[in-house]
């Protein structure tokens, strides 16, 4: 993010919770578009995951378009 001040690098992850959910507990969480495969399935999330978000964000910037329209 550009301000006045410089360049602020923002994170705008998901936090993690320590406790690990139950199996009636679990839930996805995130922006559908820039979610990663594994995560939107609710598998675990990793580096890869913030890298793929990464790249659709930068997609997006770069053709002014998502990069996965489908509703699916």
């Amino acid at each position: 993010m550009l301000t006045r001040d410089g360049v602020k690098v923002l994170d705008f992850g998901l936090a993690k919770s320590g406790a690990k959910p139950g199996p009636t507990e679990s839930t996805v969480m995130g922006t559908p578009q820039y979610m990663a495969p594994e995560q939107f399935e609710g598998k675990e999330a990793d580096a890869r995951s913030d890298i793929w978000a990464f790249g659709a964000v930068l997609y997006e910037m770069v053709t002014g378009r998502k990069a996965f329209q489908g509703k699916t």
